[in-house]
Parts: structure tokens; sequence; C-alpha cells
């Protein structure tokens, strides 16, 4: 895997991500906070997480600090709060990554996590675990999204890349 490999990668986490944030937005405050059988909770309470996640990956890989608790411990109350701290979060992510060396990505972090065990993996693991996670529960929301008549549309890998390369 190389840098670039992983840069695509984290952008189609983004676009996927905001596909998400951008239908959660036609949703009521009442919808994004009920308790439905999802992991996490709630609508907010799965956006939470998945920014969490992403959060402690940046701070362990980046910065090699391994935090005890999450960062928002728990659901955001605004969805528009979220969304300024994931901007702020994945600019974060961006400059980390397009500072990576190809060589650095085969590097084992050590952490921990948070019930404080310790845990190794290479780097490039852990991005494509970010990236899984998202996928994970982002379908999860999709689904229940579609529930409430508001569909994300379509989250594909691949779909993500034909509309890059329409771009272009």
């Amino acid at each position: 895997m190389q840098v670039s490999d992983v840069v695509v990668l984290y952008e189609y986490n983004c676009w996927a991500r905001d596909r998400i944030l951008s239908t959660a937005e036609q949703l009521d405050a009442d919808q994004l906070g009920a308790s439905f059988v999802l992991s996490y909770g709630s609508i907010l309470g799965a956006l939470t997480h998945i920014f969490n996640a992403e959060h402690l990956w940046r701070m362990r890989c980046q910065q090699r600090i391994s935090p005890t608790s999450m960062r928002f411990e728990t659901p955001v109350e605004s969805l528009s709060d979220l969304e300024r701290a994931w901007l702020e979060e994945s600019a974060l992510m961006y400059a980390y990554v397009a500072g990576l060396k190809d060589s650095e990505l085969e590097e084992v972090i050590s952490y921990r996590g948070l019930g404080g065990k310790v845990y190794e993996n290479r780097l490039w693991h852990i991005f494509m675990q970010l990236v899984n996670h998202g996928v994970q529960h982002r379908a999860e929301l999709a689904a229940k999204m579609n529930e409430l008549g508001k569909s994300p549309g379509n989250l594909d890998f691949i779909i993500y890349l034909s509309q890059k390369a329409a771009k272009v």
C-alpha cells in the first residue's frame, strides 16, 4: 500500500461521511436523538461514535498518544456541533496523511485500547480499520435513514471513484 492509496481511502471515507451527514441534516431533532436498535442507540449516538473512533486513531497514530476516554463521552446534542468538530478533525487527518512517506505505512504502531490493553498494528492496517469501521456504521445509519424516508444514496467505494473521475 502507498500513501496515495491511503489518501484515496480517506477521501472516500469523508465523501461517504458527508453523504450521511447531509442526509442527517434532513431529519428533525427527535429523529436524530430517538433511541433505535442501532449501534450506539441513536443516529447522533452512532455519528458521535464514528467521529470518536476517527479521533482516537489519529491520536494513536500521529501523536502516539493513547487517550483513555472519548472526545465526546455522550452523543453530541447538535448535529452542527459534530459537523464542525469533524471538519477540524478531517483537516488534521488530511495533513497527517499527506505528510506520510510510503515506508511509514509498514511501521508498527503500539497503543493502548480504552481498557488499557496494549495492541500493535501496522499503520496501513489501522487506516483500513478506520475506513471499514466507518463503512459498518454508515451502513447501519443508511438503513435507519431509509426507514425514515431519507436515503443517503449509494455509498459504495466504486461509486465514489466514478464520481471523482467524472469531476476530473
